[in-house]
């Protein structure tokens, strides 16, 4: 699989355009899906000025692939909101898109990446099939300094 960085340029300017594009849904709130979609999600509520909420839906227990998802709406009650906008990093197997948009009436659904079987409402770049994304915040970037996984790496900090 070939590893793909995402560098802040890049990010900045897809944050914008999805930011911008997302002014159609008139949504009332942001539901980031948790992990990836964190990030996306708390610049969109900053951007749209609308609270940020969230909830985890994964297909895989440890690394076993399950057919229906495990669902944890962790404090999210759909019922306060009538336009909720969910955001993810990527749409990859489609298989949380497809949740979502099933549960939640096709609710808006927004990433910073899509694949070629299954493309959210708004996406800005396009991956492909063999491609593995490295973000900004993943500790694989090169900006990530690992010295601070260590033990102890507060002590070394200057006063």
């Amino acid at each position: 699989m070939r590893k793909v960085k995402l560098g802040n340029k890049a990010l900045t300017e897809a944050l914008y355009y999805i930011g911008r594009k997302s002014l159609q849904f008139e949504a009332d709130c942001v539901v980031a899906i948790e992990r990836g979609g964190l990030p996306l999600a708390t610049f969109l509520s900053a951007y749209l000025n609308l609270p940020l909420e969230r909830i985890k839906v994964s297909f895989y227990k440890d690394t076993e692939k399950q057919d229906k998802p495990i669902v944890d709406l962790r404090n999210f009650e759909y019922s306060h909101y009538k336009k909720p906008l969910f955001v993810d990093d990527l749409v990859d197997t489609g298989d949380t898109l497809m949740y979502i948009k099933k549960a939640y009436g096709n609710a808006p659904y927004v990433t910073l990446y899509a694949g070629d079987m299954y493309q959210p409402d708004i996406f800005f770049f396009h991956k492909k099939s063999d491609e593995w994304i490295i973000f900004p915040w993943d500790t694989e970037n090169d900006g990530f300094d690992g010295s601070f996984t260590e033990e102890g790496w507060w002590n070394r900090l200057e006063t």
